[in-house]
């Protein structure tokens, strides 16, 4: 919680912190709780405007300033430039600490109990929904443009990281499930509406390498190359029609991903956290781990609550969450519009 509080770009901080050991016990009261008081000071400033979100976002009046600057002709994106430089903005103050440390570690010397018997031990805590804590913050409309171009920004609450997406190619992915020293899982940014950002779930492929050897960095994931897929054909054990769901991993990585429970595999079937993308083991040999994802790999999970199986197309509305978006995925026929319309394009 101590982490978090300090990881958000606001201007406050704990002024005192005391945790005690009850004297006497309350009737509901566990063996180990704690009495815990936090005094907490906030800067807060008078005669800002109303926001209907915590976390500021580029004030309006600095927009209306670059635009009037613009029209008279004078230097614009002063107010982007103070924004930038602002808590909230890509130049703006990090925090300090920012070291990795494992928190958990401090039960194991507890100062006011001593050590827990292993029979008394408390269940672990859950797996923190992180995907609830990136959210859709805001989508601007470029209206300087003929194409009138959208931006959307992603704020990632929990990592304290800002993403500016647009549809084009180079600014159009968004990273969600990692593992150093890759992104496993991306979004892929299909469309970007007024109050909508539409996106893919989509394995975080990278084409083969030429010449002789196709998967040179055994850390990323590839797709997989013509010549393997062709005898994979030969043999029977794929169709030509499921060449672009077939994906290659370093043997050594894969044991890594599953170790780090990135990835779970049983029998054949294999899942990647939180049922972002699933398939199955098409070849898991020293040469290579060949995965064919599913038709329908996603069916996002959380403490046993599961969205139905679908092909990874998502809506974000501004203001939910990725975990809301994957939890509520398109529904078949929207898909099959979307299709038509990305197929018409020329």
């Amino acid at each position: 919680m101590l982490e978090g509080f300090y990881r958000t770009p606001l201007m406050h901080q704990f002024k005192n912190l005391s945790i005690q050991r009850p004297v006497t016990a309350a009737p509901d009261q566990r063996r180990d709780d704690l009495d815990i008081n936090l005094t907490v000071e906030a800067i807060i400033v008078n005669g800002t405007s109303k926001r209907p979100q915590l976390m500021p976002l580029i004030d309006r009046r600095l927009v209306a300033l670059d635009v009037v600057s613009s029209l008279r002709g004078a230097p614009a994106g002063l107010g982007m430039a103070l924004w930038g430089a602002a808590p909230s903005g890509p130049a703006g103050p990090r925090v300090l600490a920012d070291t990795e440390r494992n928190y958990a570690a401090i039960a194991a010397k507890n100062i006011f109990f001593g050590s827990t018997a292993p029979a008394t031990q408390r269940p672990p805590e859950p797996e923190a929904e992180v995907l609830k804590f990136v959210k859709l913050v805001s989508i601007d409309t470029d209206l300087n443009r003929y194409d009138k171009r959208r931006e959307a920004a992603l704020y990632d609450v929990w990592n304290n990281e800002k993403s500016r997406l647009r549809s084009g190619a180079g600014f159009n992915t968004f990273p969600i499930l990692k593992s150093s020293p890759n992104t496993l899982v991306i979004g892929e940014v299909i469309r970007i509406d007024p109050l909508d950002l539409v996106f893919r779930v989509a394995l975080n492929g990278r084409e083969p390498e030429g010449g002789a050897a196709h998967y040179k960095d055994r850390e990323e994931i590839y797709r997989l190359h013509k010549d393997d897929v062709d005898d994979l054909i030969k043999e029977g054990a794929v169709r030509s029609d499921q060449i672009k769901r077939l994906y290659w991993v370093d043997p050594g990585r894969w044991q890594a991903l599953t170790k780090e429970k990135m990835v779970t595999v049983t029998g054949h079937d294999f899942a990647f956290r939180w049922g972002l993308v699933r398939g199955r083991l098409i070849r898991d040999d020293s040469q290579g781990i060949v995965l064919l994802v599913d038709e329908k790999y996603c069916a996002y999970s959380y403490e046993g609550a599961r969205a139905r199986a679908h092909e990874g197309y998502c809506r974000l509305h501004i203001g939910d969450s990725l975990a809301d978006a994957l939890k509520k995925p398109l529904d078949p026929s929207d898909v099959k519009k979307l299709k038509e319309k990305l197929a018409a394009k020329p």
